[in-house]
């Protein structure tokens, strides 16, 4: 079966003949808004906010082309970790 599949994967390759493609240049642009911090003002306060804000643009970075915003809760859980609950809109 080996032999076999090594034979037609082997006349595939040497029988390819020319391929052309066109390419195409289209820049694009990505903006990002990006916060975070405390609920509260106390220094134990385990409790976060999270907000992510984007615009993309395409066509050379002319035409308008999708946003997403993210929007979260967060419980800190200890020094190094957060639990996060958001929403993501696009």
């Amino acid at each position: 079966m080996r032999l076999i599949l090594a034979i037609i994967v082997s006349i595939a390759i040497l029988s390819g003949g020319e391929v052309q493609a066109e390419t195409t240049d289209d820049a694009g642009l990505w903006l990002l808004a990006l916060g975070q911090g405390s609920l509260s003002n106390a220094e134990s306060s385990k409790m976060r906010w999270w907000v992510d804000v984007q615009a993309r643009f395409s066509d050379d970075a002319g035409g308008f082309n999708q946003s997403i915003v993210r929007p979260g809760i967060g419980f800190a859980t200890g020094e190094r970790a957060t639990l996060w609950l958001g929403y993501a809109w696009i």
